[in-house]
């Protein structure tokens, strides 16, 4: 009589296990099985072919988890997220009693799987700054050798500027060295047409007129030469303005109009009234046109044309202004090298025209100052199309 309170207490416990643990097992205090219930299955415990589970089995075989985990009289412990199965976590509650052990069983998968989710997150995260930390010292290191690579390239830069320097002051010094007897020289000969050193013959006039021109292309060719040196040095900041192109063009055509005409050769202007307003350095772009024309003329034989031309191009946001003639066009081995310092085509010049190679070396130049780029379309015997871009 005296344990039927306890009993009775035992019995009501079981209803309430049955009706609100997914499984639970009861045990004696030898820890062998006395009962159980609840969704087993669930837990992957298949009461009807495992062989542990009768009563009087040791809950041992059945939970081998449980080895030394058992809680002292009156007392009660928790294991957390047990495994199970590869799928399936529980927590497993342990209940001392006066006459035994009860075990419950409660689902604690889905918390499981997702803690066990986020420490993989914050294993492959710690991976990823670990990573990344390898990376940031390998970018820092790359990072010290650029820094230290253009410190290098600067003092070279800074070497070539000085050398670039001193080439322009030794060029320049020698070219007026050059410059200054040719042009006592023209200063000569200009006297002895005027009579200074008595009346010439037709003769002599004719020989004087021939020395004339030969220092005048000579001193063309100086003159050049120095621009060229001038424009490896310096960086060509320009004065640029805004203008209107059509009528820089037009002026440009008046001034070439008679050059042309005195070897027999037609020049023509197209129509530019519809080009947009450029900003651009009369004093620069004239100096491309003029050579352009000059060169024109120069290569095209009498009786042919030569056309001067601009049209706005909107892809590209820049005005074209282009030369074409008629002349005795440029192989396609020799285009490559057109606008290269000291470079010049294999053609002949039909008035046999001195040059020396600097001229669209400097026009290119110029050009690229403006942010525009230079062109050449051509075929031998099919004349030559010569361009630059103005952007707009």
């Amino acid at each position: 009589m005296d344990r039927m309170p306890e009993l009775i207490s035992d019995y009501l416990l079981d209803i309430v296990l049955r009706d609100l643990t997914p499984a639970y097992f009861q045990i004696d205090e030898k820890k062998r099985l006395l009962s159980w219930g609840g969704d087993l299955g669930k837990f992957g415990i298949d009461p009807d072919h495992h062989v542990s589970l009768s009563i009087g089995e040791p809950i041992i075989d059945l939970l081998p988890f449980l080895e030394g985990a058992f809680p002292a009289a009156g007392e009660t412990i928790c294991l957390p997220s047990v495994e199970l199965t590869s799928e399936r976590f529980a927590d497993v509650h342990l209940i001392s009693g006066e006459t035994g052990y009860r075990i419950l069983l409660l689902d604690s998968t889905t918390v499981t799987t997702q803690q066990k989710a986020l420490r993989e997150k914050i294993n492959a995260l710690r991976l990823s700054n670990a990573q990344n930390a390898r990376l940031m010292k390998k970018l820092n290191f790359v990072n010290n050798l650029l820094v230290d690579s253009m410190k290098q390239v600067q003092a070279k830069n800074k070497v070539l500027r000085e050398i670039a320097q001193k080439r322009e002051e030794f060029f320049s010094s020698v070219l007026h060295d050059i410059r200054s007897p040719l042009s006592s020289v023209q200063m000569f000969m200009d006297g002895m047409k005027l009579g200074v050193l008595g009346e010439l013959s037709e003769k002599q006039k004719k020989l004087l007129d021939r020395l004339a021109e030969a220092l005048k292309k000579q001193m063309s060719q100086i003159n050049e030469m120095v621009v060229s040196v001038q424009y490896d040095v310096d960086d060509l900041r320009l004065d640029r303005q805004t203008a209107n192109l059509s009528e820089f063009l037009q002026e440009i055509f008046v001034e070439f109009k008679p050059i042309a005409r005195k070897k027999n050769v037609d020049l023509f202007l197209m129509e530019t009234d519809d080009l947009p307003a450029v900003q651009f350095n009369k004093n620069k772009i004239r100096r491309v046109l003029e050579n352009y024309l000059t060169n024109a003329i120069k290569f095209t034989p009498e009786g042919g044309k030569v056309i001067l031309f601009a049209s706005f191009i909107a892809e590209e946001a820049a005005i074209k202004v282009s030369v074409r003639d008629t002349g005795v066009g440029i192989d396609a081995a020799d285009i490559p090298k057109l606008f290269q310092k000291y470079q010049r085509a294999n053609n002949k010049p039909t008035g046999d025209e001195p040059s020396c190679g600097l001229g669209l070396y400097i026009c290119r130049r110029i050009v690229e100052a403006h942010g525009g780029k230079t062109e050449v379309q051509s075929q031998i015997n099919n004349g030559s199309t010569f361009s630059f871009t103005l952007p707009v």
